[in-house]
């Protein structure tokens, strides 16, 4: 064997390790697979809720602030 096969094995098995311990669960088939899912992609789903959360925070304090400061803009954002 050469070192290549070597590196190439040794990656492999760590992945392997890693993938054994994130897909763990007691559920089969489609409830296993979303469940698998979620584990692996949470991150994704939760940043784009953050970033929606935080965009609509700042829409509605400007809103409110404005209505505080300048009292024309008033029925502009009260419809």
């Amino acid at each position: 064997m050469n070192r290549k096969d070597i590196a190439t094995r040794a990656t492999q098995k760590s992945l392997q390790k890693n993938i054994d311990l994130k897909a763990t669960s007691s559920k089969s088939g489609y409830q296993y697979f979303n469940d698998l899912f979620v584990k692996r992609h949470s991150s994704l789903l939760t940043k784009s809720a953050k970033n929606i959360t935080l965009i609509s925070l700042a829409v509605l304090a400007f809103s409110i602030l404005a209505c505080f400061l300048i009292p024309e803009a008033k029925p502009k954002i009260n419809g």
